[in-house]
């Protein structure tokens, strides 16, 4: 799997793309980490752990399914293959810019935590 997701201990994103790293990695040790930014890590983090995914992106394969943690204006800029394309994001508004709603439509599963946010992507005519 190749996961694109900021990693930092001082946002939403960051502290989210961590821990679910932290989830992935555990299970699949062959996992390819893409930082989306780059910040401050605690010291507890597993900071080995991550240079090894990191170091993964030497041997990326674009047949590997792939999660965006980000924000809903860059889902336009696709990974690189033909596979499967899943995205989480984070909202506070009911409407969406051209670009989020282009970025949305683009990827094939959005992952959405709340169920206020499913039904906002439901209102804005957006699949999930």
């Amino acid at each position: 799997m190749n996961l694109f997701t900021p990693i930092d201990c001082y946002t939403g994103y960051g502290i989210t793309g961590y821990n679910i790293w932290k989830h992935l990695y555990a299970s699949d040790p062959e996992l390819t980490l893409f930082l989306m930014s780059k910040g401050n890590l605690e010291q507890s983090w597993d900071k080995d752990g991550l240079i090894n995914s990191l170091s993964k992106q030497r041997q990326y394969n674009k047949n590997s399914p792939c999660l965006k943690i980000w924000q809903a204006h860059d889902l336009l800029l696709r990974p690189l293959g033909n596979s499967k394309y899943g995205a989480l994001v984070f909202f506070e508004t009911d409407s969406f810019t051209v670009e989020e709603n282009q970025g949305y439509n683009l990827v094939d599963i959005i992952f959405m935590p709340t169920k206020w946010g499913r039904d906002t992507l439901i209102n804005n005519n957006i699949k999930t």
